[in-house]
């Protein structure tokens, strides 16, 4: 397996990664747009009151974004997952396995809560889609949200900035990670989790047969038949 000896280097000795233009505007713009409707089509359901199976069309209540829209192994974005693969075993220099994607689009005073995640979450990377800061000041229109990265528990942490196309790469299960509530009018991430083929845990597709399903299929012993 052929690696960037500086970037995975960086990644063992600090347990996190910055890589600027992972994926380009263009890809960006699209995936940002597909956030901003997917979180609009759920609106959609719950000013119609129409009832939902939030497995398949998202929700505004997980316990470590409240309010913001988040939605598990959307097809496209778990193909971004897989596509990525062989980029972020060049940056890390870790062969790994695709377990799921998880997507977010933060609104005005949405945070993230600092903590670490679940072993699916071995090697976590998220990555930076677009956002909408023009409520902001003229000075500040350069300006972009920072997550925090923590190799102590409960230390000050690491700002870390992205661009749309930028992701950070870290070790979601050993490092705490969080976002201060954000100021913007909105801004839409995309998280994509791995294991280690030669690490301990072993979860390909989070227990899932298939990329591209919901969370409900998790630890299925049988292939779908559709």
């Amino acid at each position: 397996m052929q690696f960037n000896e500086k970037s995975a280097k960086f990644f063992k000795d600090n347990s996190y990664l910055l890589s600027t233009g992972f994926i380009d505007t263009n890809a960006c713009e699209i995936l940002y747009n597909h956030v901003k409707n997917n979180a609009k089509r759920l609106e959609w359901f719950e000013r119609q009151r129409s009832p939902y199976d939030e497995d398949r069309w998202g929700k505004f209540n997980d316990t470590q974004a409240p309010g913001a829209f988040s939605l598990y192994g959307d097809p496209i974005m778990d193909s971004v997952l897989e596509l990525g693969t062989t980029k972020l075993q060049y940056l890390t220099g870790i062969k790994l396995m695709p377990t799921y994607s998880y997507h977010r689009l933060y609104v005005q005073n949405n945070d993230l809560k600092r903590h670490k995640d679940r072993p699916s979450c071995e090697i976590s990377a998220t990555l930076c889609l677009g956002y909408d800061t023009s409520n902001l000041s003229k000075e500040h229109k350069d300006w972009n949200w920072p997550m925090f990265i923590s190799k102590e528990d409960g230390g000050k942490g690491t700002p870390l900035h992205m661009k749309p196309g930028d992701i950070i790469v870290y070790r979601g299960c050993e490092v705490e990670h969080w976002r201060e509530p954000y100021p913007g009018l909105n801004h839409a991430q995309l998280f994509l989790h791995y294991n280690e083929i030669d690490g301990q845990f072993q979860n390909v597709y989070d227990g899932r047969p298939l990329l591209g399903l919901p969370a409900s299929y998790r630890n299925l012993n049988k292939i779908v038949d559709w």
